[in-house]
C-alpha cells in the first residue's frame, strides 16, 4: 500500500498535506485580496461589517485567513467592493499575446462569414477571460470595426444590433481601464526595489509600456462608441484629462542624455520615435480639420497647403498614405460644391495622381535618413505579408472614393463631363483593367 494513502505512523499523507498547504495559501490570498479591496475602497472593517451583517471580529478573521466568509456572502463582498467573483478569487485564465492575437484574426474572419455567431464567440470569450487585458481589447476592437456595419449602426445613436455590438465593447474597453489601473496599483504597492533591477526589471517596464498603449486605444476607441451610443459627455468626460496641456520635451531631453552618455544611437531612436509619432498626431489633427472645414474651399487652403508641405517628403507621407488622397478630394468636392468647375477638375486630378501614388511599393529608401533607427515598428515592403496588405488597403482606398464619387451630390452637374467619367474609372481603377 502507497505511502500517500496511508501516511506515516498516523501522519497526514503526503497528498494530504500538500492539498491542504495550497488550501491555506489559497485562504492567504483571499484574506489579502479582501484587505486590499477594502482599502482601496477605502473601507474600516466595522463599515464591512455593518454592511454584510456580521461582526467586526469575523471580518478581521478573514483578513487574517483565519477563516473564510460563508459562500452566501461572497456575491454581497463582491457587489460591495464593485468586483466580480472571480476578481475576488482570483481567478484569472489568460492567453499569451500569440493566442490572443490569433484568436483576434479568427475573430475577424468569423465576423465576416457569420456576424451572429461571431458576436455570440465575443460574449463567450468576454465571461471567461474577464481578466486577461489582451483578449478584452481584441474583443472591444473587432466589435469598434463591426458597429458601423451592423443594422442601426449609421443611426445616431446606434440601435438594433449595432446597438448591441456597441455595449459589449464598451464594457470590455472599460474593463481594460479597470485592470490596467489595478495592474499600476499592484506595482506601486509590492513592487519594490527589486522591480528595477536585471533582466526582471526591463520585462516589467517593456510590459508597464505595452499595457499604456493598448489603454490609450482603448480609451480613444471607447470615446467614440460612446458617441455612437449618444452618451456623448461621457466620452467627452473620458477623453478631456488626456488632453496634453503643452508640448512634451521628454524626448528630447532623454536624448540628450543619451547623447552624453555616449549612446548615439538610443538618442536617435529615441528623437526618431518622437517625431513619428509627433507626426502622425499632426497628420490625425488636420484629418480632423478638413471634416470639419468640408465644402468650405477657402477655409481648407491653408489645410491643404500643410498637407502638401507634410507630404511632399515620402518618409513623412508614407506614415499616413490615404491623408493627401483625403484632403485633395476634400477640397475638389469645395470646390465643386462652389460652383467652381474647372478648379474643381483640376483639384480632382490631382486627388487621383495621390490615390495612384498612396501605399508606393514599400520601400524602406525613403526612410532611411529619417526614419532608419526605427524600422522595427513601421510598416514596410520589407515585411513577408506587405504586398498582401498594400493591395487591400489600395483596394479599399478606391472603393471608398468610388462610391463617395457617384453619391456625393455636389459632382451632379459634372456627372456628363467627360473628364469626370475618365477620372472616375481611375479612380475605381477600372481604366487599368481595360488596358491591361
Amino acid at each position: 500500500m502507497s505511502w500517500d494513502a496511508v501516511g506515516k505512523r498516523g501522519q497526514p499523507s503526503r497528498r494530504t498535506f500538500i492539498k491542504e498547504k495550497r488550501n491555506a495559501m489559497e485562504q492567504l490570498q483571499f484574506a489579502e485580496r479582501l484587505a486590499h479591496e477594502r482599502r482601496r475602497c477605502g473601507l474600516t472593517q466595522d463599515q464591512v461589517a455593518a454592511h454584510l451583517g456580521v461582526t467586526k471580529a469575523a471580518v478581521s478573521k478573514w483578513e487574517r485567513g483565519a477563516s473564510l466568509p460563508d459562500m452566501a456572502q461572497m456575491p454581497k463582498i463582491a457587489s460591495l467592493f464593485a468586483v466580480t467573483l472571480d476578481d475576488l478569487f482570483g481567478y484569472e485564465p489568460q492567453l499569451s499575446s500569440a493566442e490572443a492575437t490569433a484568436w483576434y484574426v479568427e475573430a475577424l474572419a468569423q465576423f465576416a462569414d457569420d456576424p451572429a455567431t461571431a458576436f455570440r464567440c465575443c460574449g463567450e470569450m468576454a465571461v471567461r477571460y474577464w481578466s486577461c487585458v489582451e483578449v478584452l481589447f481584441y474583443i472591444g476592437m473587432a466589435l469598434y470595426g463591426q458597429v458601423p456595419q451592423m443594422t442601426g449602426g449609421t443611426d445616431r445613436p446606434v440601435r438594433g444590433d449595432a446597438a448591441d455590438y456597441a455595449e459589449l465593447a464598451v464594457r470590455c474597453f472599460e474593463r481594460v481601464r479597470t485592470l490596467a489601473r489595478r495592474a499600476e496599483e499592484g506595482r506601486v504597492t509590492t513592487g519594490g526595489a527589486s522591480e528595477g533591477a536585471g533582466s526582471e526589471g526591463v520585462r516589467a517596464k517593456e510590459a508597464a509600456t505595452s499595457l499604456r498603449s493598448v489603454v490609450q486605444r482603448s480609451v480613444e476607441a471607447e470615446a467614440v462608441v460612446l458617441q455612437w451610443l449618444g452618451r456623448v459627455s461621457e466620452a467627452v468626460a473620458l477623453l478631456e484629462p488626456l488632453l496634453p496641456d503643452g508640448p512634451s520635451l521628454v524626448s528630447t531631453v532623454l536624448a540628450s542624455i543619451y547623447q552624453e552618455q555616449g549612446e548615439d544611437g538610443h538618442a536617435e531612436r529615441t528623437l526618431q520615435r518622437a517625431l513619428a509619432f509627433s507626426l502622425v498626431d499632426a497628420q490625425c489633427a488636420l484629418t480632423g480639420l478638413v471634416a470639419a472645414r468640408q465644402y468650405d474651399a477657402a477655409a481648407l487652403e491653408p489645410v491643404v497647403q500643410v498637407v502638401e508641405s507634410l507630404c511632399a517628403d515620402d518618409a513623412v507621407a508614407s506614415l499616413n498614405p490615404s491623408l493627401l488622397p483625403s484632403v485633395r478630394y476634400a477640397y475638389a468636392a469645395a470646390l465643386a460644391s462652389g460652383g467652381e468647375r474647372e478648379r474643381a477638375m483640376e483639384a480632382l486630378g490631382r486627388f487621383a495622381d495621390a490615390l495612384d501614388a498612396s501605399w508606393g511599393d514599400g520601400s524602406v529608401e525613403s526612410r532611411a535618413s529619417l526614419f532608419d533607427k526605427i524600422s522595427d515598428i513601421l510598416w514596410s515592403g520589407e515585411q513577408a505579408d506587405y504586398p498582401e496588405q498594400r493591395a487591400k488597403a489600395v483596394a479599399a482606398l478606391r472603393q471608398q472614393y468610388s462610391l463617395r464619387l457617384a453619391a456625393d451630390p455636389c459632382w451632379n452637374d459634372l456627372r456628363d463631363d467627360e473628364g469626370l467619367v475618365a477620372l472616375t474609372a481611375r479612380v475605381t481603377g477600372d481604366d487599368a483593367r481595360e488596358g491591361a
